[in-house]
């Protein structure tokens, strides 16, 4: 401060030698917030405890963190609108609170999805924790911008790791925003942007990606290209066969990825023409079809340009590899109407066939790209992986387990019934249908009351293996939690009644994380119903 600098010196060079300045003249130098105290501060006084009180008074003003604003034209700060949704249950609130103190917090997207679904705000106290969270995590941006509401908005714009929530409000359903944003954005606005712009124009979206396609930074074009999933057609097929012969790998991979979920796309149909070249269905009187399959005998530039070959599976030899890569590429659809029999019954005739791991992996990596497309394929599959033994189970890749995710609800929720009633009454660690039930948890769908009811059935019956697997069963146990139906609580702790005396601590641990999970899940359901007295 100017007038503590002043005084200082003034006090160093002795009153004798300089004559203190009138109270008036010291009051001028100082801060305008704090010239009315400096004026009155030597009323009365000798020069000397003038000084001193001077100097007291400014050296106490900078020690508080006195900052001298110069003047300026007053700034009008604006005023949120008023919030359109609804404030949460106080209990609602009470629950998000505990999860971004870290019960749980895996969970907060559960609330934020509930809070979506019943029109709810944010809370303004937790807003800017949760904008936080979102700067953190983006997979949770959408779902924070949605139920922030106007004062979310407002507050977000004052901090730049919170531009998303403006970002998401400014796109909208507004295609010119969108271009603009694709067009002028950060990579991970561009490609939120792209994504908004296939739901609402896919044709456009293409245009607008395809203008531009040279000057893409190569490492964002396999990305770029993906997100064309998103309202896939025919209309696509032009631009992604170009951009086959795209210099980087994870363009070309993305291409052909999307041009094999075209059924009638030419990439199938020259797939579809090297296959049948090879496989051969034969009828014999009296013991019905056989199917006989020969390897190929090169892999060509044109079967490399299409993605044969890419990537050569470990346990697979080469030529066995280029098999199941034409496998891979025919909808399951295929092999019904060739054989003419239903997905069991040709499951059974592709199996006995003498190259039947090449042909399971082709089939099992089909069934990922498109789980849903044929759920009784699907099934079979699954049935066959829920078999295998030792010996088979490297012909499936190892991700087979979660096509059961892919499955449409009810479909999937026969068919995990069916698997946990077939299988063993006492689970240990490493069962198959406890790998497959981590897969089958989604996020946005709970199991139905009845697969839930099962599940639990098994865990408590299979007390006395879990007393010696808890570090392998702790994670699956959590993750079957998140999936139960929420409002079946009381049953399931009636079917798992608390462990008893012999129980081991960690089985004992293992249940109470288990409930804590399956209690939060209930309490928030239930805070957002409209049930809430908390």
């Amino acid at each position: 401060m100017k007038a503590h600098g002043a005084a200082a010196c003034l006090l160093i060079a002795g009153t004798s030698r300089t004559p203190v300045p009138a109270q008036p003249e010291l009051a001028q130098a100082a801060p305008a917030a704090l010239s009315p105290l400096i004026a009155r501060l030597g009323e009365g006084a000798a020069d000397e405890a003038r000084l001193w009180r001077t100097l007291a008074a400014l050296d106490l003003a900078r020690r508080a963190g006195f900052l001298p604003v110069p003047p300026a034209a007053p700034v009008a700060v604006s005023v949120a609108a008023p919030d359109r949704l609804e404030a949460p249950t106080p209990h609602a609130e009470s629950l998000l609170r505990q999860m971004l103190g870290g019960f749980h917090p895996q969970l907060v997207a559960l609330w934020l999805r509930l809070a979506a679904r019943q029109g709810r705000r944010l809370p303004h106290a937790l807003l800017p924790a949760m904008l936080d969270l979102g700067a953190r995590q983006p997979g949770l941006r959408p779902a924070i911008a949605a139920v922030a509401d106007e004062r979310g908005r407002w507050l977000a714009v004052h901090d730049p790791r919170w531009a998303y929530v403006a970002e998401s409000a400014a796109r909208g359903d507004d295609s010119a925003a969108l271009r603009e944003l694709f067009e002028t954005g950060t990579p991970e606005q561009r490609a939120a942007a792209l994504q908004r712009w296939r739901e609402l124009a896919p044709a456009e979206a293409r245009a607008a990606l395809e203008a531009g396609w040279k000057s893409e930074a190569p490492e964002s074009r396999g990305q770029l290209l993906r997100l064309l999933a998103t309202g896939l057609s025919a209309a696509d097929e032009t631009f992604l066969e170009a951009a086959l012969d795209d210099r980087r790998k994870e363009a070309r991979i993305a291409a052909e990825e999307l041009l094999l979920r075209l059924p009638g796309s030419a990439l199938v149909a020259r797939m579809r023409e090297r296959l049948a070249a090879l496989v051969k269905v034969e009828s014999r009187l009296l013991l019905g079809k056989k199917l006989r399959v020969e390897l190929p005998a090169e892999a060509t530039k044109a079967m490399l340009r299409d993605g044969v070959g890419r990537d050569r599976s470990t346990h697979l030899g080469e030529k066995a590899g280029w098999l199941a890569d034409l496998v891979a590429a025919m909808p399951l659809s295929h092999w019904s109407g060739l054989l003419d029999a239903a997905p069991a019954k040709a499951l059974d005739l592709l199996v006995a066939n003498e190259h039947r791991a090449a042909l399971l992996y082709g089939l099992a990596t089909a069934c990922l790209r498109a789980p849903a497309a044929d759920p009784e394929w699907t099934r079979a599959l699954l049935d066959r992986w829920l078999q295998r033994d030792a010996e088979s189970a490297g012909h499936f890749p190892y991700q087979l387990a979660g096509a059961v995710g892919g499955l449409p609800a009810p479909q999937a929720d026969s068919a995990l019934q069916a698997w946990v009633r077939a299988s063993p009454r006492v689970w240990s660690a490493d069962e198959s249908i406890a790998t497959l039930l981590v897969q089958a948890v989604h996020s946005e769908r709970p199991w139905s009351r009845a697969l839930s009811v099962l599940v639990v059935e098994r865990l408590a019956a299979s007390r006395p293996a879990l007393n010696q697997s808890y570090s392998s069963l702790r994670s699956q146990a959590q993750a079957w939690a998140a999936a139960l139906d929420p409002l079946g609580l009381a049953e399931y702790e009636a079917r798992w009644p608390a462990s008893p005396a012999d129980d081991s601590p960690a089985l004992t641990r293992m249940r109470d994380e288990f409930f804590a999970v399956a209690r939060l899940r209930h309490d928030l359901h239930i805070s957002f119903s409209g049930d809430d007295h908390g």
